[in-house]
């Protein structure tokens, strides 16, 4: 497993490599294309089978563990999430916490939001204590929530996949933050608009794979197709070295100091 391993080439900073169903040909082709580092996102699997799957491709991958916030918080799962929380350790090999964050697309209640909430908190508290970085879920309404709770922790956190506000985008990087975008940003303006708020030394790409981009083709991406968001990024500022830019600043993600912060 690699952490850095982001000489010149592409990096895919979100990926649920175990999900994909044959993730060591998805590195092959990823290589190919020429990807050279990949955030493989394996939630709270830290058993052999998520890594065995992606471990033998030869492209240096770093991994993400944590607790997914799209839970069921207002019931018997949102409790025993909570509790695993509570329990938290990200365990021998991990390279930064995630996705974890606040629920934007399930429902919740009062008291499904004091845990979700509680969730967050706790595993930022093991990301500072362990020097990880965070890669966090939180979208739309739930973007400037998760940012505020984040200034009680030195942690480095990308916004994975960023929706919200311009104005909650901004505050998001003027915290020292990254945002990372998707293949969408080729053709959704709502992503290409994201874009004028977030300066490039604050940019990351990702796949999100398997999550499927292509409207008219709704297949499964994999990490080569990271390759679509550098050409959109390439098309939009011609004037960066947008490879060189990402693996730059997936470098200082990953292994950076930390943002400000501190309660």
């Amino acid at each position: 497993m690699g952490l850095s391993g982001t000489g010149p080439g592409l990096v895919d900073a979100h990926a649920h490599l175990a999900r994909l169903p044959d993730p060591e040909g998805a590195l092959r082709r990823a290589a190919a294309a020429g990807v050279r580092a990949v955030l493989a996102v394996l939630g709270e699997d830290a058993g052999d089978g998520a890594e065995a799957a992606v471990r033998a491709a030869g492209l240096p991958w770093a991994a993400a563990r944590g607790i997914h916030p799209e839970q069921d918080w207002d019931g018997a799962a949102g409790v025993a999430a909570l509790e695993r929380a509570r329990r938290f350790a990200p365990g021998p090999g991990t390279a930064a916490v995630g996705e974890v964050g606040l629920p934007s697309y399930t429902p919740v209640g009062a008291a499904g939001r004091r845990r979700a909430a509680e969730a967050f908190t706790r595993q930022l508290a093991v990301a500072e204590a362990a020097g990880l970085p965070v890669v966090v879920h939180a979208v739309h309404g739930a973007a400037d929530p998760a940012r505020r709770q984040l200034a009680g922790f030195r942690v480095r956190a990308v916004f994975h996949w960023l929706k919200a506000p311009p104005e909650v985008v901004e505050a998001i990087v003027a915290d020292g933050h990254w945002v990372s975008v998707t293949p969408e940003v080729v053709w959704r303006e709502r992503d290409r608009a994201l874009l004028a708020h977030i300066p490039p030394d604050r940019i990351l790409a990702e796949t999100d794979a398997p999550c499927a981009h292509d409207p008219a083709r709704r297949q499964p991406s994999e990490p080569a197709d990271v390759a679509a968001v550098y050409a959109a990024l390439a098309a939009l500022q011609p004037e960066v070295d947008w490879v060189g830019r990402l693996a730059a600043n997936y470098r200082a993600w990953l292994l950076g100091p930390a943002a400000p912060g501190g309660g």
